[in-house]
């Protein structure tokens, strides 16, 4: 089983115990679950609508560029999600978050929040942007995928399910998965340039 161990070091500062055998393809996948689950759990806190509104904004800024160099994208060749400093590194927390992903044959793995009782929503809150940092800095993929699936699940909480509700734990996660997937392939078709055959004069057959 792999776990996820997150810390808080300071009043700005995260740190994350990140293990290695996570899969890049997976990283995408546990910040949704992540997110989607943070949402439902905060849903109604004061401070949550704000902070899902100012990710949703940075999704509509950044969607546009992910295509770009990452040297383009941002002028001193980092892009921020939040204010939050991460630390990537040994979790010392007497009570850390933790997070387990469960595996069950070849299928993405659920996950298994374990939050200490006494932890505000801030802190919570926090712990989800330091992840999304974190795999951004590290993975050019996730950074492209990010805006496509924050937007895909302001849509799904929008049309389908609200946040309160704790089917979308579930449902808003594979949501944005299928409209990344719809999107980059569209992009793939429209990118992909046809190849004619024209008969040259005389070379009609009879």
């Amino acid at each position: 089983m792999t776990t996820l161990r997150i810390g808080y070091p300071g009043d700005d500062r995260v740190m994350l115990e990140i293990p290695d055998d996570l899969p890049e393809h997976e990283e995408i996948w546990v910040w949704d679950l992540l997110f989607a689950a943070t949402l439902h759990e905060c849903h109604g806190e004061p401070g949550v609508a704000e902070w899902q509104e100012d990710r949703a904004t940075w999704a509509v800024n950044m969607a546009g560029k992910v295509f770009l160099p990452p040297e383009e994208i941002s002028a001193d060749g980092q892009v921020r999600f939040g204010e939050v400093v991460v630390e990537s590194g040994t979790v010392e927390d007497t009570d850390p978050v933790e997070i387990e992903l469960v595996h069950e044959g070849s299928a993405l793995p659920g996950l298994r929040a374990r939050w200490p009782d006494d932890l505000p929503v801030g802190r919570r809150l926090q712990a989800v942007d330091a992840l999304a940092q974190f795999f951004m800095d590290r993975n050019r993929l996730f950074l492209r995928e990010l805006p496509l699936h924050l937007l895909a699940m302001q849509k799904f909480y929008q049309e389908e399910r609200s946040a309160a509700d704790p089917e979308s734990v579930g449902e808003a996660p594979v949501y944005a998965l299928n409209k990344a997937m719809e999107y980059f392939e569209s992009r793939r078709q429209e990118l992909s340039e046809p190849v004619s055959f024209f008969d040259t004069p005389g070379s009609s057959s009879s």
